[in-house]
């Protein structure tokens, strides 16, 4: 995987993670590939996502769109 896909976002809650994968694929990205760190019993650690590094700078724009657009007040 690290030959291919490229890692652009680290969030450790799950419904973020989830809405950004969505807009991302929305939004033109072909593939988003999720590895989720956290330990099984008290659900520490984060979440990682992974695009292929032809789309790394049109994920990480969007990805600055996204912030932007769900900061919380």
């Amino acid at each position: 995987m690290e030959d291919k896909y490229v890692k652009v976002y680290v969030h450790n809650q799950r419904h973020k993670i989830m809405l950004l994968k969505e807009f991302l694929l929305e939004n033109g990205i072909s593939e988003v590939a999720e590895i989720n760190k956290k330990g099984s019993m008290l659900l520490v650690g984060d979440i990682e996502i992974y695009v292929k590094k032809e789309e790394e700078n049109k994920a990480r724009k969007l990805i600055e769109e996204f912030e932007k657009n769900n900061e919380e007040e």
